[in-house]
């Protein structure tokens, strides 16, 4: 069996993983296909990357320049879960702990697929798959994780079967991506 990859990196996955490595390995596991390569007219990606704090700030590092024109940000409250953002810089979206998907730069909003608030603080992470003409993550289609491990599809992503849902007993975490040796 293949080892699935992230950016160059082998996932591995311990007894509790969290979206990218979860989504990815539902992904393939399913037989879907997630883009790999950019068109040759798309803007070049960057180097570096952005790191998503409790309260929803954005802080890009490694010389990765990125529009957070209208980001959420929810300061003194522990609640933004996830970030995706496009190679090019041009914007992304935040997910929050109740299931609500915020676009920020010039991102295309999101019609999130489920919502838990404001009293349950369940959604774990997301990922986009649909990239427009130029390459670039556009928002249409992907999937959300809730904590029991359910998968909620949007913009008509296939569904994804088989997958362990264990309704009241949290086992959704982020995954260990570790170098090859």
């Amino acid at each position: 069996m293949l080892e699935p990859f992230l950016y160059g990196c082998p996932i591995r996955i311990p007894g509790k993983a969290r979206l990218t490595s979860t989504l990815l390995v539902a992904a393939i596991a399913a037989g879907l296909s997630l883009p790999t390569s950019v068109p040759a007219e798309a803007a070049s990606a960057q180097t570096g990357g952005v790191t998503l704090d409790g309260w929803g700030g954005l802080h890009p590092f490694g010389g990765f320049s990125l529009n957070t024109a209208n980001r959420p940000w929810w300061p003194n409250w522990d609640i933004a879960r996830a970030v995706a953002v496009r190679a090019d810089g041009a914007g992304g979206w935040t997910l929050d702990g109740f299931g609500g998907i915020h676009a920020f730069g010039s991102a295309a909003p999101i019609n999130t697929p489920v919502y838990w608030g404001p009293s349950w603080d369940i959604a774990r992470a997301f990922v986009v798959t649909s990239r427009d003409a130029g390459g670039q993550l556009d928002g249409r289609q992907g999937y959300l994780l809730d904590g029991f491990g359910g998968i909620h599809g949007w913009g008509g992503a296939p569904a994804l079967t088989g997958w362990p849902y264990t309704q009241y007993i949290e086992r959704s975490r982020f995954p260990v991506c570790q170098p090859h040796r």
